[in-house]
C-alpha cells in the first residue's frame, strides 16, 4: 500500500470516528432526559417513606437509599459518557500553510547544499521531498488521531452502555418502592 492509499484509509477512519463522536453525543440525550424525569420521581418517592411503619419503614428506607445510589451511578455514567473527552483534530485549514513551509524550508535548504557541494540545481528535488514529508506526516497524525478517538468513543458507548443496563434495576427499585409507600 503506497503513501496516497495509506493516507485515504486512515483519513477515512479518522472522519469516521469524529462522525461515531457526534452520534454518541446524540445518543446520550436520551440518557439525560431519562434522569431529568427521574430524579423528581425519586424525591417523590423518598418523601412517601415517612407514612410506612416497622419493616415496611425499614426496607423503604433501604430501598430509598438504593435508589438514591443507583441514580448516583447513573449520573456518573452518564457525565463519563458526555464530559471530558479530548478529541483530537487535524487542522484542515492550516495544511497547506503547513506544506508552504516545508517547501520553503527544503528549497532554502537545498539552494544552500547545491551551492556549498557545486551539484546543479534540481527545483523540483525539494518540493519531491517536502511533498513526501507532508504525506508521512500527515498520514501518521491521521493514524495517531484516529486511534485517540476511537479510545474515546469505545470509552463514552461504554459508559452509556452502562447506563442502558443499570437503569432496569433502578426502575424496579423505583417500583418496589412505589407499591411499598
Amino acid at each position: 500500500m503506497d503513501i496516497q492509499e495509506r493516507r485515504k484509509f486512515y483519513q477515512s477512519i479518522y472522519f469516521y470516528e469524529l462522525d461515531m463522536r457526534d452520534k454518541i453525543y446524540m445518543k446520550s440525550r436520551l440518557p439525560v432526559a431519562i434522569l431529568v424525569v427521574m430524579i423528581p420521581v425519586n424525591i417523590f418517592l423518598i418523601k412517601g417513606i415517612y407514612t410506612a411503619s416497622g419493616f415496611v419503614f425499614s426496607f423503604s428506607w433501604f430501598l430509598g437509599v438504593l435508589s438514591l445510589l443507583l441514580l448516583g451511578r447513573l449520573m456518573y455514567y452518564i457525565h463519563r459518557g458526555i464530559v471530558g473527552w479530548e478529541y483530537s483534530v487535524v487542522p484542515l485549514e492550516k495544511i497547506e500553510e503547513y506544506f508552504d513551509a516545508l517547501k520553503t524550508h527544503y528549497e532554502e535548504y537545498y539552494k544552500t547544499y547545491y551551492k556549498e557541494h557545486s551539484i546543479p540545481t534540481d527545483k523540483q528535488e525539494p518540493i519531491k521531498i517536502a511533498r513526501r514529508t507532508f504525506e508521512k506526516n500527515l498520514v501518521e497524525q491521521f493514524l495517531e488521531f484516529s486511534l485517540t478517538n476511537q479510545r474515546n468513543n469505545q470509552e463514552r458507548s461504554a459508559c452509556i452502555t452502562r447506563f442502558f443496563k443499570l437503569l432496569p434495576f433502578y426502575f424496579l427499585v423505583l417500583v418496589i418502592l412505589y407499591f411499598i409507600s
